[in-house]
């Protein structure tokens, strides 16, 4: 347990993880409230009731991605990253791939008591996430053009997303509209900009053998990538949601850019370390409250 804590601490640290699960889990919660107001469904209202348990199973579900990322790079951080949990042998693969299983059988078993058929659909979401463990099964020729390899691993953060609202709403997979999976594309253009940052380095923090966005493109043109994917969850909810967002919720949701665009416009001015720290710092806490932003203009 206390190896595992110490991974914890350092791979997926409470602190900044706990708070983004549950700001995920509540804007996606909230698109379960424009699914259940949709024509198509005669309910009144999702069970606010399930929150912990969507909360709980999506913080397992994350915790079992980053064990995944642990094992699939574990070659490559004993020469680059030596100092991480599992190339220093804090903790063995074995043992790691035992803690998959448990958190796998945790996760259904959870749904499964809600109602099994959300079991049945969050197979689908986990189905997907050990296809990205096995790298779509062309890592060799994926593994080299780091853009596709992370949006095609991102696009687990839409199936993660549809668990939430599976279980906030008592909906499988199949029970959604067209319009409820558009909604829940905005995740993937959050989870781009996330892995577009943090990736993204100012030329004194590069490093041999890293592979970064800024090293592809540029400072400027990794900084654009970024904020391309801040812009699309914003241009996925009006297009979806054009006639019922008021003038103010219009601006929360518009003004809440500022958080990322001022760094890095800041960023691509001074391309130097304490910028580049400064713009991914301010993308974490962005997200945070773009979803937080999206709730609250949702229902919550």
């Amino acid at each position: 347990m206390k190896s595992w804590w110490i991974f914890l601490s350092e791979r997926f640290a409470p602190a900044t993880h706990v708070p983004m699960i549950a700001s995920f889990t509540l804007a996606n919660a909230s698109l379960g409230l424009v699914l259940l107001a949709s024509p198509e469904l005669n309910r009144n209202a999702p069970a606010l009731e399930r929150l912990p348990l969507a909360f709980v199973v999506a913080v397992a579900f994350f915790l079992r991605l980053r064990i995944f990322d642990e094992i699939k790079d574990h070659a490559t951080d004993v020469v680059v990253n030596p100092d991480r949990p599992l190339a220093r042998g804090l903790i063995r693969i074995p043992e790691a791939k035992r803690v998959i299983l448990g958190l796998c059988v945790f996760e259904l078993l959870a749904l499964c008591l809600l109602a099994p058929v959300l079991a049945l659909s969050h197979l689908l979401a986990m189905g997907y996430s050990f296809v990205m463990y096995r790298e779509f099964f062309i890592g060799e020729h994926l593994r080299p053009h780091l853009t596709t390899y992370a949006v095609l691993h991102t696009f687990v953060s839409v199936l993660s997303a549809g668990t939430v609202v599976s279980v906030v709403t008592g909906l499988p997979f199949w029970g959604f509209s067209p319009s409820m999976w558009l909604l829940l594309m905005l995740n993937w253009g959050y989870f781009n900009l996330f892995e577009f940052a943090r990736k993204t380095f100012a030329p004194t923090e590069e490093r041999p053998h890293v592979e970064s966005y800024s090293k592809i493109f540029t400072v400027p043109g990794a900084v654009a990538l970024s904020l391309s994917q801040a812009i699309l969850p914003l241009v996925i909810v009006r297009h979806v949601l054009a006639g019922s967002l008021t003038g103010i919720e219009n601006i929360v949701l518009s003004g809440s850019l500022v958080l990322v665009s001022i760094p890095a416009l800041v960023f691509i001015i001074r391309p130097m370390a304490w910028a580049a720290k400064m713009f991914r710092g301010l993308v974490g806490l962005y997200l945070i409250l773009g979803y937080l932003a999206l709730a609250a203009t949702l229902g919550f």
